[in-house]
């Protein structure tokens, strides 16, 4: 690693990236805390904090007010001797299903958790501030996806009434519903209407409401197609 200027006192913000070879949702995906060399650069540098920015996480590590309090090799060395540990502690567990794609996810996910306890157990002992934040993109994702799947909910509620979510309700009414099927979806089966959580007489009120201007609509069209054909003659 070279820099143009000392990086003394800087914070470091660097990105581990999803490996393409790791399926989604794999530990590997997550991505890696800091490694063996994010530390010894942190120390060598003596830089004020290190950053680490995964597809889901972001990792920090700070140094204290009296300095890092060891050497870069030391550090390495305690981290490497720490993940070994880790590992052959958890062997039986990474080798013990036959099947080889759950073998290899459970090795990148003692790999991942033992890299992890290994810095925080340095942390601790070196008085260092780290800390692991979920993303706010990811946590932002997770709520349209909830989202999505409570109105694909709704949905096959409304079939039932011949309305569609997005086409016959206003966004007050989208929200309202929203909030009556989250209120009523933990509720006991028994006392629950068929077809879901919605208010049921409403409902095939609003339905009857769109079959019936559907069918005046149809009726005025046919009229202005007799009209038309009445002139044309």
């Amino acid at each position: 690693m070279r820099y143009l200027s000392s990086p003394k006192d800087a914070i470091l913000t660097h990105n581990h990236p999803r490996d393409p070879k790791y399926s989604v949702g794999m530990a590997g995906d997550i991505g890696m805390p800091f490694s063996a060399n994010d530390i010894k650069n942190a120390i060598n540098y003596d830089l004020r904090e290190i950053r680490a920015v995964t597809p889901h996480y972001t990792f920090s590590l700070r140094r204290p007010s009296g300095g890092w309090g060891i050497s870069a090799s030391a550090a390495a060395e305690q981290w490497f001797k720490s993940v070994g540990t880790f590992n052959n502690e958890h062997r039986g567990y990474v080798n013990n299903p036959s099947e080889k794609s759950i073998r290899f996810s459970r090795n990148m996910r003692v790999n991942v958790i033992g890299q992890h306890d290994a810095i925080r157990k340095l942390a601790k002992k070196y008085g260092w501030e780290y800390a692991r934040k979920k993303n706010k993109m990811i946590t932002l994702q997770k709520k349209i996806m909830e989202k999505v799947e409570i109105i694909e909910a709704i949905n096959k509620i409304l079939k039932h009434h011949g309305l569609v979510f997005d086409e016959d309700f206003t966004e007050e009414e989208q929200e309202s519903l929203i909030s009556e099927y989250l209120r009523k979806k933990n509720r006991p089966k028994n006392i629950l209407i068929f077809g879901g959580m919605l208010e049921w007489s409403r409902l095939s009120f609003r339905g009857f409401e769109k079959r019936e201007k559907e069918r005046e609509k149809r009726e005025q069209q046919k009229t202005q197609q007799n009209n038309e054909q009445t002139d044309s003659d």
